[in-house]
């Protein structure tokens, strides 16, 4: 009792202390955070410029290529391989640059690589361009593909920096930039119209339509995020008579035939074209010189409040450490205690939970998920998965909740020692050994495929839980917690009924499936024969019935065709049942062949079949006629044929009675006895005939 009032003594003297800790403990990281921030700012700057340097000499030497091509090597040439040089010059720097950059991001790095492959490809397509065995097109792509790889590794570099001060600054660059890769296209494709008079491709047509959108877009969604600075910079460069220069050659340009009377210098274009890629190029400069400044300001400031807030965390930690000593070993015992206790807690109401959900009628994939998302809504839980086998033993992750959801994603498991192109990991050994796997320190364990992330994530403890289903492993349940050791005894224990639990809503649903499978295929049996699998009489007599009614409402017609074989019986007592079921089931193939499929076909009897012929449309009579007679005489021509049925030849015929409705007839008894009745009068006029009731 003492301690306890010692306790909250304590808790409370120093409760204003230790706000002040925390809080001027996340100032100081708020600080750090920013400093850090400014200095990855300034490099990536630095990088931009370094690759917007590279990237305006490409620009120039793609448009400088395109008219060279585009004037068959009369035009541009000098200008050409001045260009190059300063191109070859632009990428020695950037490989400078890159050399001295500290490249964390593997994706940076990849991008970094990925724009040196291009580089090396442009030296190729140089020999090419000079021996004109290369079509425009082709080099045009070429040189597009670097540029669009350097604006992507620009983009990514944009997108890595968070700080919302600097970020909207960033994004309006990248537009800037954008918009000058654009304009570097039109200048390049339009050197090559006013030199050829025409696309060279209707590829190129519709992409310069595409291009030219593409880079106005860019220059709106920076005008609309620009603040004042950024706007009187834009309009003070890129003025109005550049920006109508343009215009009036992109009026020249014809999209849909060729313009055989274009007389346009591609050198006046050049230069035209040029003046506005450089405005833009001097807008993304200022744009840059204005970031590195405010970078610098918010540096500065962030620098001098961190030495103030460090000093005042420090002189607090020390007042405090003392103190925090004594009274961590007073409440340490009891506090361990507490936190074992309140974690089965947790457990027990995660299975609660669990058995509830158990409980409803929830498919697989939506109770996995369930279980999931239940177990990581407990603090102690930083991720939670379920795995389930397929045929090859590989493990498909079915559902998942937490922190490391992306990582996850990137894994690919089974549960085979010898499938060497997945892992095994803790899920493929708790399925394969069949049992449940406890790590209870990952990153001192290190046998878990979370152990390189397991800090990121917050992933410092592990257990593993085979699901079974009628006594055989079919998955598995993957937990991690975010302390060490957390997965105790009892705590086991629980969890491993929860995965019992689990086992059990399996074979809850696998039953559930089998009733309602069982239910259906009752129902089809009922309404199907046996044999044919056509409607029986009870399922033709229903969609008939809906066909009447629908039709006392409308102008359509309908039909019903009532068949009936023409000396059947012989079939069976010369060949046997055998074959004369055989030919049913061809003749109602022949049948369901030649109708629509929203049409019904039905046996009612032995060698009796009726055709619902439904949704005519409201033409005459005559019309109606005429078609149902053709549809008639298809079904008839293709079951007079010679039938081979198991090598021996059998020649059969049918009688045919056709009514239509709902003219004279209102119910279906009536039609079907109509029906009958037609094809009677078939039989009785020599067989193999069609009759229509009258």
């Amino acid at each position: 009792m003492s301690n306890k009032i010692y306790f909250k003594i304590l808790l409370i003297f120093f409760v204003p202390a230790f706000g002040m800790l925390y809080y001027s403990g996340i100032y100081v990281s708020s600080k750090y955070n920013t400093l850090t921030s400014m200095t990855n700012i300034k490099g990536g700057i630095q990088y931009i410029q370094t690759t917007e340097d590279l990237l305006t000499t490409l620009q120039k030497e793609r448009g400088l290529s395109a008219g060279f091509i585009g004037s068959m090597g009369t035009k541009f040439s000098k200008e050409l391989i001045l260009q190059r040089k300063d191109t070859d010059k632009s990428y020695l720097n950037f490989k400078k640059f890159v050399l001295s950059m500290e490249l964390k991001s593997i994706k940076h790095q990849s991008n970094i690589k990925l724009i040196q492959q291009k580089y090396s490809d442009i030296t190729l397509l140089r020999k090419n361009i000079d021996s004109a065995d290369i079509r425009y097109s082709d080099s045009f792509n070429n040189y597009t593909t670097i540029n669009t790889t350097i604006i992507d590794s620009i983009s990514y570099l944009i997108s890595l920096e968070n700080s919302s001060e600097i970020s909207k600054h960033l994004l309006s660059l990248i537009n800037i930039i954008k918009a000058k890769e654009y304009a570097g296209q039109e200048r390049a494709v339009l050197s090559n119209y006013f030199n050829t008079k025409s696309f060279c491709s209707k590829f190129m047509s519709e992409y310069y339509i595409t291009l030219k959108t593409i880079q106005d877009t860019n220059i709106d969604e920076f005008l609309l995020k620009a603040d004042i600075k950024e706007f009187d910079i834009f309009q003070t460069i890129l003025t109005q008579a550049i920006l109508n220069d343009v215009k009036y050659y992109r009026d020249q340009v014809s999209i849909e035939y060729i313009k055989t009377n274009i007389d346009i210098d591609p050198l006046d274009w050049w230069k035209t074209s040029s003046v506005k890629v450089d405005a833009i190029g001097t807008i993304a400069n200022s744009l840059m010189t204005n970031i590195l400044k405010n970078v610098k300001d918010i540096g500065l400031s962030s620098k001098q409040s961190l030495i103030f807030s460090l000093l005042f965390w420090i002189i607090g930690f020390v007042s405090l450490v003392f103190t925090l000593y004594y009274l961590n070993k007073l409440v340490k015992k009891e506090q361990s205690n507490f936190d074992k206790l309140i974690s089965q807690k947790h457990i027990y109401n995660i299975l609660s939970q669990t058995n509830e959900l158990i409980i409803h009628d929830y498919k697989q994939d939506e109770l996995f998920n369930e279980i999931c998302d239940i177990c990581t809504h407990e603090s102690s839980l930083s991720l939670a998965f379920i795995g389930m086998l397929d045929d090859e033993q590989n493990i498909n992750i079915v559902a998942s909740s937490g922190k490391a959801q992306k990582y996850l994603s990137t894994l690919s498991l089974t549960a085979n020692p010898k499938n060497k192109q997945r892992s095994l990991g803790l899920a493929g050994k708790s399925i394969f050994e069949d049992r449940n796997i406890i790590i209870d320190d990952i990153i001192g364990d290190g046998s878990s495929l979370f152990f390189e992330v397991a800090k990121d994530y917050d992933l410092h403890s592990a257990a593993a839980y085979p699901i079974r289903k009628f006594n055989k492993v079919v998955g598995v349940v993957i937990l991690y917690a975010n302390d060490i050791n957390f997965f105790e005894k009892d705590i086991v224990v629980l969890f491993d009924k929860m995965s019992n639990d689990i086992s059990f809503a399996l074979e809850k649903l696998y039953h559930e499936q089998m009733r309602e499978l069982k239910a259906q295929e009752l129902i089809y049996r009922a309404q199907h024969d046996t044999l044919t699998s056509l409607a029986n009489r009870l399922l033709f007599n229903e969609r008939l019935n809906y066909s009447i009614m629908t039709k006392s409402r409308t102008d359509v017609k309908g039909a019903v065709i009532f068949i009936d074989l023409d000396d059947f019986k012989p079939v069976n007592d010369n060949y046997g049942h055998h074959i004369g079921d055989l030919l049913l089931i061809k003749v109602a193939k022949i049948l369901l062949d030649c109708v629509r499929k929203e049409d019904t076909v039905a046996r009612i009897g032995g060698d009796e079949f009726v055709v619902l012929t439904d949704h005519l449309s409201n033409e005459t009579a005559i019309d109606h006629h005429e078609n149902i007679l053709k549809i008639s005489n298809k079904i008839r021509e293709r079951i007079e044929q010679t039938h081979i049925l198991e090598e021996k030849e059998i020649n059969i015929s049918a009688s045919m009675g056709v009514v239509l409705f709902p003219e004279e007839f209102k119910d279906t008894t009536e039609i079907i006895k109509a029906a009958d009745e037609a094809m009677y009068d078939s039989k009785k006029s020599g067989k193999n005939k069609v009759i229509f009731y009258n």
